[in-house]
This record gives structure tokens, C-alpha cells and sequence, in this order.
């Protein structure tokens, strides 16, 4: 309740200060550029939440495709006169495919990074398989009997349009990874997986953990020699020409305030993450620059 008062309190505090106008004009050139959302978990409990998000976001930016981020890192992005919003999801929990058909329905096409040793399986059955291999998988939720998605389910997904990708195989810790057997296990059995399921090569991959710190120079290396796209989880809003190469991704918990969601994704917080974006320009440089016809 009261971490609940005080996002609220911080959104209103976002609105009398005008902080998402001034990221807008310090940290962005007054541009527009694409926000991409990261969920993970979105439970019965919460979906209606998740609704009313998605709902907000298909009237106050424009909903994009997977094709976006490719444009954006590839040079071929056309500056804006609004933001976009890409919905992404990380590790394949069995709620999202709810998510899923919801997205699908209101004609919105999403980026699904999954664990493939979690797909068919609980929480305590995927740290299982991965100790059978002698691999420590790291339990990114402590409830043991929560599923991920089923197989059958992440083929329906990839029929309603929407894209599967790369996520780290046990969801270890990259930036505690040197070792090419380490990196093949994480990075390169996740993109196999990926494109076992898309029938084409895994393009885009999710860092796990997605900070600065969770990516070693081997790891990152080895993910961009494998990978065209790869996604961090720092908040802002992606621009070509200023911010990061690894892209920015705004991570969503639906049990927040609906007034803070919004005001973040406004921009309002964004200068707090201002260093951690500096980090991942220092690692991996910045998104090409823009098209100048405006869309």
C-alpha cells in the first residue's frame, strides 16, 4: 500500500512539473521515437489491468509490429510526429498467451522472449531438467507449480501474428558468463529454439535481467555476432541518432498505479535512468540516425 501511494504521489508530482516535457526536450531533442513495454507475468488477477494499459496506449501513441525495431536499428525509421509502443513479454509464462489473444484481437502484434526449458513445464520441473544438464537455472519465480507456455500454445501465438524470440536458456546471468560453452548454452539453444518456432533465423534476443551489468563483453559479443537485435531492460524512449544501439525497453508491472504507468510512459521518469542509457552507449554505440520525411 504505501510503495502504491507513493507512485501516485509521484505521478502527480510528474504532471505539476512538466518532467515527461522536459526528458522529451533534454534527453531526446524534442523527438519522438518508439517505447517499447515489458511484461512478464500478466495473471488472471491482473488482466484487467493489462487491458486498460493497452487500451490507453492504442489512444495516446501508435501501436506497432515487430517491424519496428528491425527499421529502427537498421536505419530505415522515419522520424514521428508521436511515439510508438511496441508490447514485448519476457520468459513465457502460460498467463501471457491471454495477453496474446487479447493483443491479437485489438490487431497489435508483440514480441514473446521465452525460456525454451521453462515452455511445458512448471517453475520447479525447468529448474529440474536444467540441474539434469548440469546447469544452475536461475528460479525467476519462487511459486514452483507456475507454468510457462505450452508448445502448442507458442505455435498459435506465432499464427496470430506475433513473434517469438531469443531469451537466455536457463535465464542465467550473462554478465557473469565468459565461457563459449556458457554463451552456446544461453544464447545460441535459445535462438535455435526461437527459430524452431518462427522458420527463420532468431533476429531480436532479450537480455536476461536486461541491465548494463547483466552482459559481460564475451556475452555481448557473442549475442550481436548471433543476433541483429538485442533488447536491455532500461527505461526510455528510443530515437535514432541519440540513444542506444541495445535497445531500450520500459519495464511494466501491472501492479502499479494506473496514473504511474501512464506518466512513465510519458516520459516522466526517464531522467532517472539517464546513466544507465549512457552505459548502454558505451556498449554497443547508437541507433543510426532517422529518415527525414515525418510519419
Amino acid at each position: 500500500m504505501i510503495d502504491r501511494l507513493k507512485r501516485e504521489a509521484a505521478a502527480a508530482w510528474i504532471g505539476l512539473t512538466g518532467a515527461a516535457a522536459r526528458a522529451r526536450r533534454q534527453l531526446y531533442g524534442g523527438r519522438h521515437g518508439l517505447r517499447i513495454l515489458a511484461f512478464h507475468d500478466t495473471p488472471p488477477s491482473h488482466f484487467d489491468a493489462f487491458r486498460r494499459l493497452v487500451d490507453w496506449v492504442r489512444e495516446e501513441l501508435e501501436p506497432v509490429g515487430p517491424e519496428a525495431s528491425a527499421a529502427m536499428n537498421e536505419g530505415r525509421s522515419t522520424a514521428r510526429s508521436r511515439d510508438q509502443a511496441l508490447f514485448t513479454f519476457d520468459d513465457g509464462f502460460e498467463s501471457n498467451f491471454a495477453a496474446a489473444e487479447y493483443l491479437a484481437k485489438c490487431g497489435i502484434r508483440g514480441i514473446f522472449f521465452v525460456v525454451p526449458t521453462f515452455l511445458d513445464r512448471t517453475m520447479d520441473e525447468y529448474v529440474a531438467w536444467n540441474q539434469a544438464n548440469d546447469v544452475e537455472a536461475f528460479r525467476f519465480r519462487t511459486d514452483g507449480s507456475l507454468r510457462g507456455l505450452s508448445h502448442a500454445q507458442v505455435k498459435e501465438m506465432v499464427a496470430m501474428g506475433h513473434l517469438i524470440a531469443g531469451h537466455n536458456f536457463a535465464h542465467r546471468d550473462l554478465g557473469k558468463l565468459t565461457q563459449p560453452a556458457d554463451l552456446a548454452y544461453e544464447i545460441d539453444q535459445a535462438a535455435d529454439a526461437a527459430a524452431e518456432f518462427m522458420g527463420q533465423p532468431c533476429e531480436d534476443f532479450a537480455i536476461g535481467f536486461g541491465q548494463p551489468r547483466h552482459a559481460t563483453p564475451e556475452a555481448l559479443a557473442h549475442l550481436q555476432q548471433r543476433c541483429k537485435r538485442v533488447y536491455s531492460i532500461v527505461r526510455g524512449l528510443n530515437v535514432p541518432g541519440l540513444t542506444p544501439r541495445l535497445l531500450l525497453r520500459d519495464n511494466i508491472s501491472l501492479k502499479h498505479p494506473f496514473s504511474f504507468q501512464k506518466a512513465a510512459l510519458r516520459g516522466g521518469v526517464d531522467f532517472q535512468w539517464a546513466p544507465k542509457i549512457n552505459q548502454l552507449k558505451q556498449m554497443g554505440g547508437v541507433l543510426p540516425a532517422a529518415q527525414q520525411a515525418v510519419a
